[in-house]
């Protein structure tokens, strides 16, 4: 676990050198700590306190479980990059979960919105109930690199999703009008319909 910052508060916290304990102390990550939350390396890290910090969390490898809702703050941007988020039977709210490969399970999410980034074609799982909040978007990263001949999987909702956002931005003007948003059993898709659109008025 990285979390780069300073001035934390007191919550029980081991501090370990390799796989030696070095001291156990109170910690928690408040609002001051300058920085975000890193899960790095196999097995389970429990966050049990009400924490605050204002950055991403990021969960690399093994699995970061909450014994709280609020363990995890609610404007924090969740990064899936191969390792598992376990909400421990709580419906959290998160800014926004940015797909690059993990799951989340266990629980419930509220979200204000999605990323997908092109360049990465990696999708976000989710192992739980998905509920958006109205207005919800996806946002798409490095749209220059899609492929008009191509069908993106944005989300694979394996539990159930609310609200699904079928509107995006990140798009160029000039061509965000070819492109479309599907759900389609339990699948977020990014696609463009071959053919002309014909209006009739």
């Amino acid at each position: 676990m990285t979390s780069p910052g300073w001035d934390y508060t007191s919550a029980k916290a081991v501090f370990k050198l390799g796989k030696t304990v070095i001291c156990t102390n109170d910690c928690a990550i408040a609002p001051v700590v300058g920085g975000g939350l890193t899960k790095t390396g196999a097995g389970t890290l429990l966050l049990s306190a009400t924490n605050t910090y204002s950055g991403a969390t990021v969960v690399k490898d093994g699995t970061l479980k909450l014994k709280f809702a609020e363990s995890l703050p609610s404007n924090t941007v969740v990064y899936l990059d191969g390792g598992t988020l376990d909400l421990n039977g709580f419906n959290v709210p998160v800014a926004k979960v940015v797909g690059d490969g993990g799951d989340i399970v266990n629980g419930s999410v509220a979200l204000e919105g999605i990323v997908y980034d092109v360049a990465a074609e990696e999708h976000s799982t989710y192992g739980c109930p998905v509920a958006f909040a109205p207005g919800a978007v996806v946002k798409i990263l490095n749209a220059d690199r899609l492929d008009k001949n191509r069908r993106y999987l944005i989300a694979q909702f394996e539990d159930g999703v609310e609200n699904a956002p079928l509107s995006f931005e990140g798009l160029p003007e000039d061509v965000a009008g070819e492109w479309r948003i599907i759900l389609s059993r339990g699948c977020l898709k990014l696609y463009r319909p071959r053919g002309s659109v014909i209006s009739f008025r």
